[in-house]
């Protein structure tokens, strides 16, 4: 299988319970993909989370990301913790109601243990 279909296959695996599933660059801070299923998750389209999270906003979507340039530099002074993290937080939506999300999210690496991506899932919790 090659790199972009198993890519397409987890990114299917992902998407098929219709919540939240996201890949964050590290680098640029800039989302890579988000999945279709947040628009009826959270309220927000993902041109709106795309938006919100390119212009480092502290608005109602902040607590997706929150705490990536820590979480990076505690990394890269050896915290391993900080590899695989899990939260939960109330959010926002545009209509004013709140939904209670878990998201867990892993930091990918590459060849050289450097992280090149925030990888996440979430859903809401009961």
């Amino acid at each position: 299988m090659t790199d972009i279909a198993t890519a397409d296959a987890f990114r299917t695996i992902a998407e098929l319970g219709g919540d939240l599933a996201f890949v964050l660059d590290c680098a640029t801070r800039r989302p890579a993909y988000i999945s279709p299923g947040v628009d009826e998750m959270l309220g927000y389209s993902t041109a709106d989370i795309r938006a919100q999270l390119e212009n480092g906003g502290d608005g109602p979507l902040a607590a997706l990301c929150a705490g990536l340039p820590e979480r990076l530099a505690r990394f890269a002074a050896g915290d391993g913790s900080r590899l695989r993290v899990m939260r939960e937080f109330d959010l926002r939506r545009p209509d004013g109601s709140e939904v209670a999300v878990e998201v867990i999210s892993t930091l990918a690496l590459d060849g050289g243990g450097q992280p090149r991506a925030l990888v996440g899932l979430g859903g809401m919790t009961s």
